[in-house]
Protein backbone atom coordinates (compact mmCIF):
# COMPACT_ATOMS: atom_id res chain seq x y z
CA UNK A 1 0.00 0.00 0.00
CA UNK A 2 1.59 3.10 -0.63
CA UNK A 3 2.25 5.84 1.41
CA UNK A 4 -0.98 8.81 1.23
CA UNK A 5 -0.08 11.53 -0.30
CA UNK A 6 -2.28 14.25 0.60
CA UNK A 7 -4.45 14.84 4.03
CA UNK A 8 -7.86 14.29 2.18
CA UNK A 9 -6.91 10.64 2.21
CA UNK A 10 -8.53 10.31 5.50
CA UNK A 11 -9.73 6.81 6.83
CA UNK A 12 -12.23 5.36 9.76
CA UNK A 13 -10.44 4.91 13.61
CA UNK A 14 -11.47 1.24 12.43
CA UNK A 15 -9.82 1.11 8.91
CA UNK A 16 -6.21 2.78 10.72
CA UNK A 17 -6.62 0.30 13.32
CA UNK A 18 -6.99 -2.78 10.76
CA UNK A 19 -4.41 -1.42 8.70
CA UNK A 20 -1.56 -1.07 11.45
CA UNK A 21 -2.36 -4.26 12.54
CA UNK A 22 -2.15 -5.65 8.69
CA UNK A 23 0.77 -3.79 8.01
CA UNK A 24 2.55 -2.93 11.21
CA UNK A 25 2.25 0.78 10.43
CA UNK A 26 -0.01 3.55 9.32
CA UNK A 27 0.22 6.97 8.37
CA UNK A 28 -0.84 9.84 10.14
CA UNK A 29 -1.50 13.41 9.48
CA UNK A 30 -0.49 15.44 12.79
CA UNK A 31 -2.99 18.78 12.57
CA UNK A 32 -0.48 19.65 15.56
CA UNK A 33 2.55 19.80 13.64
CA UNK A 34 0.90 19.94 9.82
CA UNK A 35 3.39 16.86 8.79
CA UNK A 36 2.65 13.42 8.41
CA UNK A 37 4.48 10.51 10.24
CA UNK A 38 4.21 6.68 10.66
CA UNK A 39 3.44 5.15 13.64
CA UNK A 40 5.51 1.57 13.35
CA UNK A 41 5.16 -1.33 15.33
CA UNK A 42 8.92 -1.27 15.24
CA UNK A 43 11.88 0.32 12.98
CA UNK A 44 12.56 -3.08 11.51
CA UNK A 45 8.97 -2.91 9.66
CA UNK A 46 9.44 -2.62 6.15
CA UNK A 47 7.75 1.02 5.09
CA UNK A 48 7.89 2.28 1.62
CA UNK A 49 9.75 5.96 0.99
CA UNK A 50 11.42 5.59 4.99
CA UNK A 51 12.38 9.17 3.99
CA UNK A 52 9.41 10.25 3.37
CA UNK A 53 7.89 10.48 6.35
CA UNK A 54 9.46 9.92 9.71
CA UNK A 55 9.01 6.98 11.94
CA UNK A 56 7.63 7.00 15.32
CA UNK A 57 7.77 3.79 17.22
CA UNK A 58 4.99 3.43 20.14
CA UNK A 59 7.77 3.87 23.06
CA UNK A 60 9.01 7.48 21.05
CA UNK A 61 5.26 8.38 20.78
CA UNK A 62 5.65 7.71 25.07
CA UNK A 63 8.66 9.37 25.31
CA UNK A 64 7.00 12.79 23.96
CA UNK A 65 3.98 12.92 26.72
CA UNK A 66 3.95 16.03 28.39
CA UNK A 67 5.89 18.37 25.58
CA UNK A 68 4.92 21.22 24.33
CA UNK A 69 3.73 22.16 21.21
CA UNK A 70 7.07 24.12 19.94
CA UNK A 71 9.29 21.48 21.76
CA UNK A 72 7.13 18.65 19.54
CA UNK A 73 7.52 20.41 16.52
CA UNK A 74 11.59 20.83 17.02
CA UNK A 75 12.37 16.76 18.00
CA UNK A 76 9.87 16.27 15.19
CA UNK A 77 12.35 18.36 12.71
CA UNK A 78 15.16 16.88 14.45
CA UNK A 79 14.23 13.62 13.59
CA UNK A 80 13.32 14.27 9.92
CA UNK A 81 16.42 15.69 9.64
CA UNK A 82 18.96 13.49 11.40
CA UNK A 83 16.73 10.49 10.79
CA UNK A 84 16.92 9.26 14.54
CA UNK A 85 15.51 7.71 17.47
CA UNK A 86 13.79 8.78 20.59
CA UNK A 87 15.56 7.16 23.56
CA UNK A 88 15.31 7.57 27.33
CA UNK A 89 18.17 9.72 28.67
CA UNK A 90 20.48 7.52 30.61
CA UNK A 91 20.63 7.40 34.45
CA UNK A 92 22.94 9.34 35.52
CA UNK A 93 25.30 7.13 38.64
CA UNK A 94 25.11 8.02 41.48
CA UNK A 95 28.74 8.80 42.58
CA UNK A 96 29.80 7.37 46.51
Amino acid sequence: MPLYEGKDDQISIQEAIITYKMQGYIVIYSHALDDFLVLAKNHSMTIPNPEKYPVYILTEIRELEGLELDELRTVHEAKKIFDGKIIKPPKKKVRK
